[in-house]
């Protein structure tokens, strides 16, 4: 299993979610605010420090298609949008049967 952490610009998380929703998946957005100077924004031509920050549980199978259609949208290519996994090697089995039923329930 992987962690997908993907971060977007304010507002823009919803293409994102949309991809990730069409296989069930554990899935939360939160807030997220940039830390870099005005002076690298503009360098990088990233605008706003407000993120979405959204985090997902994947199955290691299911990452490369999702960074294949991630890459498909402008927001993604343009807006300064990163998304990266880190593995997930021990996971408790109780934590491990409450996504799946999250995943369940939502799918």
């Amino acid at each position: 299993m992987k962690l997908l952490v993907t971060i977007v610009e304010r507002n823009h998380s919803g293409k994102f979610t949309d991809i990730l929703n069409r296989v069930p998946r554990f899935q939360v957005t939160s807030f997220g605010k940039g830390t870099a100077s005005s002076e690298i924004l503009s360098y990088f031509g990233i605008g706003e420090t407000d993120k979405d920050v959204i985090f997902c549980i994947l199955e290691d199978a299911d990452v490369e298609e999702v960074f294949s259609e991630f890459g498909k949208h402008k927001e993604f290519i343009q807006q300064g949008a990163v998304a990266f996994t880190v593995s997930i090697i021990n996971i408790g089995k109780k934590f491990y049967n409450l996504i799946k039923t999250l995943e369940e329930k939502n799918g």
